[in-house]
């Protein structure tokens, strides 16, 4: 599954003066690599570290590198637990709501978790929470966009002039239905087929309008679907 990180491609990482940011962005190097046993064994030192100096945003994304670590290696049962610490402390302790981005990505990720483990009513629940929150949040960012800055032109124009500012929330949307597409290919039956070609219809407008077509994102999503359905031979 991607991110809104991930489509912008692995950046250069450098090492850092505080010990603990140096060691998570180690992890994420190590967990980049599929070095997830080096990745855990560097974030266990490192929660040990946050833990002592007490900071809870440090803790908590700590948590969650270790979650992704896990979900990556499909340990299942190690990630929900991890990604069930990072949503109670995103809205406990960092007052997260759950149409926040932060929210979105994990119960994403936690959704994909209860489809592995054949909960499929309940992971098609999540998926759906997910898409519709986001679209609602997409439909009043746009609504906001075009008071402050005049009609929108549908265009790459308005793309390259605001950038992320105008196209996270509507990247993220292409996210859950991406998300929701490919859940209902690989765990659904193939009534469910001509449903998730439409989600991925709309996910491929998203791309267009924001990456372009010929872009390594589109083109690397469009595989990734295509490589699914013929998986499922479909």
């Amino acid at each position: 599954m991607t991110t809104v990180k991930d489509v912008l491609g692995i950046e250069k990482i450098e090492l850092d003066s505080d010990p603990l940011k140096d060691k998570v962005k180690q992890s994420w190097l190590y967990r980049k690599r599929r070095q997830y046993d080096d990745a855990i064994q560097v974030l266990q030192i490192a929660l040990e570290e946050a833990e002592e100096r007490k900071e809870e945003l440090p803790i908590t994304r700590v948590y969650d590198e270790m979650a992704n670590t896990f979900y990556e290696k499909m340990n299942i049962d190690e990630a929900d637990k991890y990604f069930r610490i990072v949503i109670q402390r995103l809205v406990q302790l960092h007052g997260k709501k759950d149409f926040d981005p932060e929210f979105i990505g994990v119960s994403l990720k936690l959704a994909d978790i209860l489809a592995h483990k054949g909960e499929l009513e309940s992971a098609e629940s999540g998926f759906k929470h997910c898409v519709r929150r986001q679209m609602k949040v997409m439909e009043e960012h746009m609504k906001k966009f075009s008071v402050a800055h005049g009609a929108l032109v549908e265009d790459r124009h308005t793309v390259d002039t605001y950038g992320h500012i105008y196209t996270d929330p509507i990247a993220l949307f292409g996210m859950t239905l991406e998300a929701y597409a490919n859940f209902l290919i690989n765990f659904c039956g193939e009534d469910r087929l001509a449903e998730a070609e439409e989600y991925m219809d709309e996910v491929m407008k998203i791309s267009y309008q924001i990456y372009g077509a010929s872009s390594a994102h589109t083109i690397n999503m469009l595989n990734n679907f295509g490589a699914a359905l013929v998986l499922k031979n479909r």
